[in-house]
């Protein structure tokens, strides 16, 4: 089974902190629809969303947009249905089970 810990949103940050700069770190991470509205709290879906993310990233040996600068354009980008490309030669499999984890939609990600 997978075990998934946010180091990095372990606790909520501060608003008084610097943290803008680790958060920006993370989006291509963080499930959009958290992305887009701070009212809402991680679940098992938005973790299944960073599970998704995190299988393309070993598939490509690369972080997710590597090439882009981690910004609000990239945030609202992503939040619009923006993800990585299937890397070439990946098994069907494995590519059909990360893209269902980054649905847009969380009610059309899998379950755990």
């Amino acid at each position: 089974s997978i075990k998934l810990a946010d180091f990095g949103l372990s606790k909520r940050i501060d608003e008084t902190s610097k943290s803008q700069s680790k958060l920006l770190g993370m989006i291509p991470y963080i499930d959009p629809k958290i992305l887009m509205d701070n009212n809402l709290k991680s679940n098992e879906k938005s973790d299944i969303y960073s599970i998704g993310v995190l299988l393309w990233e070993i598939s490509s040996g690369k972080p997710p947009f590597h090439e882009e600068k981690y910004d609000f354009n990239l945030m609202y980008k992503i939040s619009q249905g923006r993800r990585e490309i299937i890397v070439p030669n990946t098994p069907n499999d494995y590519s059909n089970l990360y893209t269902e984890c980054w649905n847009n939609e969380p009610s059309k990600r899998p379950t755990i």
